[in-house]
């Protein structure tokens, strides 16, 4: 009897660092979970709801995007086929119409159920809007002016994952009351990174009046679109609502759980 015990014991201290060696939590109950998609600035520690922001010298009166799917991936198969959509996956399906100066509530993924435990990525899809309305055909759009005044627009019909990555050791979601909120937020500061729309290589065209303006498509200035298609990938991150005041507070914004990379 006492042998059997010990043998008892033993495989249950294996089966524990088998655990742990893995990355701990497994995905167990659900819990109740608000996801919200929105833009901010990290030069200004603040969340977003204004009708235009300055970024460098640029002035940013409209900054839409369209997400087609967010997946949450958990840590036990965090080095699995990302093309893989197992049972463990948690997926929401979109299209995702995210103004990011004046974020609201996004139908889809307000109060929805996720299993607790531990994740390493969240991955998202920009893709295109292939319905009537102001995004058709367009996955992100971007409009504003330059220091002289001179307007531009960024559209682009992009259809491509990123994620928003935490390998090493994953980021936990558990259960909370109400319900736990976690942000999605792009970094409209990182959008510009190398971008200099005052450069003399940047093609300015005319308007349907006869004013100049700046198009940044797949067919002008295709290069700066390019850049600005994988700074925005990149300026995403994933935090929580540590205060449950469900607004993305300074402090949190220090504190992210996974960042945007690309695949």
């Amino acid at each position: 009897m006492r042998r059997s015990l010990i043998i008892l014991m033993l495989l249950l201290a294996f089966a524990y660092g088998c655990s742990s060696a893995t990355g701990g939590t497994e995905t167990g109950n659900t819990t109740a979970v608000s996801i919200r998609v929105i833009g901010y600035q990290s030069s200004q520690l603040a969340a977003l709801d204004l009708p235009a922001l300055a970024v460098d010298s640029l002035e940013v009166d409209t900054a839409f995007i369209v997400l087609d799917r967010l997946r949450f991936r958990p840590f036990s198969i965090c080095n699995a086929d990302v093309e893989d959509e197992g049972a463990d996956d948690i997926q929401f399906d979109g299209p995702f119409i995210v103004d990011l100066l004046h974020p609201e509530a996004l139908s889809g993924l307000e109060d929805v159920e996720i299993p607790t435990g531990r994740y390493c990525r969240v991955e998202l899809v920009l893709k295109k809007l292939e319905a009537p309305g102001p995004m058709s055909n367009r996955s992100v759009l971007i409009q504003g002016s330059r220091a002289d005044d001179v307007p531009f627009r960024m559209t682009t019909e992009v259809d491509e994952e990123f994620e928003l990555q935490s390998d090493e050791t994953g980021f936990v979601i558990e259960a909370a009351a109400p319900l736990s909120v976690f942000f999605i937020a792009f970094d409209l500061d990182q959008w510009f990174n190398g971008v200099d729309l005052m450069d003399t290589f940047i093609e300015v065209s005319t308007g349907g009046s006869g004013e100049p303006i700046i198009l940044i498509n797949d067919t002008k200035n295709q290069n700066v679109q390019e850049m600005i298609e994988e700074n925005i990938k990149r300026s995403a991150d994933l935090f929580e609502d540590s205060d449950d005041d469900e607004e993305l507070d300074p402090e949190e914004e220090e504190d992210s759980l996974a960042e945007g990379t690309l695949p």
